[in-house]
């Protein structure tokens, strides 16, 4: 019995040693592999990240970083048309390592989408010589998803609890990808993850002014609940909602950081800045798509009426239009973002600073001053920028508004915009304009070595 356990022992010991052999052996590649990369070396640096992504890797946790570093050699050495073949021989040969899909999944969605087809076969990357010119963006996004939801189940069974609510919060952003404000509308379609989407021709790239966010058969704004499980959703602003909702049950602690994302998805959809276009306000007279749903008083709704909103409503451009409407508890952003501001932790800086913005967009300064004194005060800005921003609003401040020639021998009429003012005092003074053109020219004969613009001006 002695002689069996000790037997047993030393087989045991064998077995750590020739373990611990491996993992140093890989490490030793790893090390040589990073000095190789950060040298500029990425022929060699590729070799041996491609070893350690197939199969050499004897740390699972690391084999989706080396990966990753693999594909980043690639594209230094402007071999982009191998990316694709590479990254799936490693997906198969990792088919059980949670990271590694999550890395592949990540890099599907933050690679370079374009490519050529040449005799049929996509080529990702530039490519000297004859083909169409295709992208991959649709289908990088599908095949992403479906690796985060290969990982799924792995992760529920191997990962730890801050580690599950991180990869339900890359999957939820995952879900996101290419369904930024312009593209939203598909949010409320539910992805088919069966199958790979085909290439498509040109680019994929601006896809213009945005329509609006999308609403239901009535003309009301599309909400997205949460769902009851993953495979119970609806749509892909369902599964969205339910990846962060898990993600929140796992990590309670990184709730707000969560809810925060939550929250700017929502101001984004819904908030008044949505009216604008190229930088400014729709005007009632003005269509461009920004006509006013059912309303003919620009001061019930609109642009005009921003002043008047409540915290529970706003007015926003829809796929109908813009319309004025209440915002349910559970996706007003404003009542969102006053929770994260009270609970006062990390991310309370960016739930004010969103705060402020918001009603100051909405013309209710008072408010916005308040939240401004309240940052000022909680979290001491350094470089006076918050201070500058509430002088703007409580200063008394003044400009002109430039205006079209006058027509001579007519009053002069000169446009002054003005806030916290009562009244203001102008001094004229007669330009000698023959002397300012000779002064002018005299200037540019001297032939500077560089222009003073002041003096141009």
């Amino acid at each position: 019995m002695k002689r069996a356990m000790v037997s047993l022992a030393v087989i045991l010991s064998f077995s750590i040693s020739l373990f611990l052999s491996a993992a140093d052996e890989s490490a030793a590649m790893r090390d040589n592999a990073t000095k190789l990369f950060n040298q500029g070396n990425f022929k060699d640096a590729y070799d041996l990240y491609s070893k350690l992504a197939l199969g050499e890797e004897k740390v699972p946790g690391q084999v989706g970083e080396e990966l990753y570093r693999a594909i980043n050699c690639l594209i230094n050495l402007n071999r982009q048309n191998e990316i694709d073949e590479f990254r799936e021989k490693a997906i198969s040969e990792n088919s059980q390592n949670w990271k590694l899909l999550q890395k592949a999944a990540q890099s599907f969605m933050q690679g370079d989408h374009s490519g050529f087809m040449i005799s049929g076969k996509f080529e990702r990357g530039q490519h000297r010589g004859s083909g169409k010119y295709m992208n991959s963006q649709e289908r990088d996004r599908i095949r992403g998803l479906q690796l985060y939801v290969r990982a799924m189940p792995i992760v529920k069974e191997d990962a730890s609890g801050n580690e599950k609510c991180r990869f339900y919060e890359n999957f939820a952003r995952a879900i996101l990808q290419g369904r930024g404000y312009n593209d939203s509308w598909q949010m409320q379609f539910l992805s088919d993850l069966s199958q790979l989407p085909d290439y498509e021709e040109g680019y994929y790239g601006y896809r213009g002014e945005t329509k609006g966010a999308p609403v239901d058969e009535n003309g009301n704004p599309v909400f997205y609940k949460v769902p009851a499980s993953f495979a119970d959703a609806k749509c892909d602003g369902e599964r969205w909602r339910w990846l962060l909702e898990e993600a929140i049950k796992l990590a309670p602690e990184s709730k707000n950081g969560i809810i925060l994302q939550y929250a700017d998805f929502l101001r984004n959809q819904f908030d008044v800045h949505t009216m604008a276009y190229y930088g400014r306000f729709y005007s009632p007279e003005d269509d461009g798509g920004g006509k006013v749903e059912g309303e003919e008083d620009k001061d019930e709704s609109g642009p005009f009426a921003v002043h008047t909103l409540s915290e529970n409503e706003t007015i926003a451009k829809l796929a109908t239009g813009i319309k004025r409407f209440k915002l349910p508890d559970e996706f007003n952003y404003i009542k969102i973002y006053k929770k994260i501001l009270a609970d006062n932790d990390g991310y309370s800086s960016s739930a004010i600073d969103q705060l402020v913005q918001i009603f100051t967009n909405r013309r209710q300064y008072e408010k916005a001053a308040d939240y401004l004194k309240e940052s000022i005060k909680r979290f001491k800005d350094q470089n006076n920028y918050k201070k500058n921003q509430l002088e703007q609003i409580v200063g008394n401040w003044g400009q002109f508004v430039g205006s079209m020639p006058l027509v001579a021998g007519k009053s002069a009429e000169l446009e002054f915009r003005f806030r916290n003012a009562k009244d203001v005092s102008f001094e004229a003074f007669k330009i000698k304009v023959p002397e300012l053109v000779n002064d002018v020219k005299e200037y540019l004969k001297s032939n500077p070595k560089e222009l003073d613009w002041n003096l141009i001006n």
